[in-house]
């Protein structure tokens, strides 16, 4: 486990680095962000559960689709997905799950600097989180299996990062989203930290 949420680390460390890399090599970009615009993303990256280190860091992916209300109001809608596969033993009791979560976000962001090459995106929003379990359970006195168990809880999240503008076309935006559960008793806040490639449509 150790090793896993170190290696999330060292993973959003090397994409930050390579954004900046990318960003000090790449032409400079002309038209930045305008009232009107439509974008697309494809983003991955690493998914933290909670604070109490019971699950490993696992990998994200998805997409984004964005449309600017002005040249600083974007209405952003997105959805992603993960993978939890673990197995936990208590006593003579040992559970194993394989967990597919899928999440729909809407979310509000504010864009400081529009016009610049590197912008700073603030914002916020509601969603989804859909989780599909299979697994088994086994102790010295019974053994059996669960599958399809669903269960669905509204998030809240926020989110912030720097947009960096590769041409008038293509952007990369690493992004960090806090994402509460409405369902969760204890742990309610994951962590989630992606790299995006994004394409500005139109004009």
């Amino acid at each position: 486990m150790t090793t896993s949420i170190r290696s999330g680390r060292l993973c959003r460390c090397a994409w930050v680095l390579v954004a900046t890399l990318i960003l000090l090599a790449g032409s400079p970009a002309e038209a930045q962000i305008e009232e009107g615009k439509w974008m697309g993303e494809v983003f991955g990256g690493s998914y933290s559960p909670g604070p109490d280190d019971v699950l490993d860091d696992e990998s994200t992916f998805g997409l984004r689709a964005i449309t600017m209300v002005t040249p600083k109001l974007a209405v952003v809608a997105s959805v992603s997905t993960v993978n939890f596969e673990d197995r936990v033993s208590d006593g003579g009791t040992t559970v194993e799950f394989d967990t597919d979560v899928l999440f729909i976000d809407l979310s509000v962001g504010y864009v400081f600097r529009p016009d610049k090459r590197v912008n700073i995106a603030l914002g916020g929003g509601i969603g989804g989180a859909f989780s599909s379990t299979d697994g088994s359970f086994s102790s010295p006195a019974v053994r059996g299996f669960f599958d399809d168990f669903d269960e669905s809880s509204l998030t809240l999240s926020v989110v912030v990062g720097p947009v960096f503008h590769l041409s008038d076309r293509i952007y990369l935006k690493p992004l960090v989203r806090a994402r509460w559960f409405e369902n969760r008793d204890d742990d309610e806040t994951d962590l989630e930290t992606t790299l995006a490639l994004g394409y500005k449509f139109g004009g």
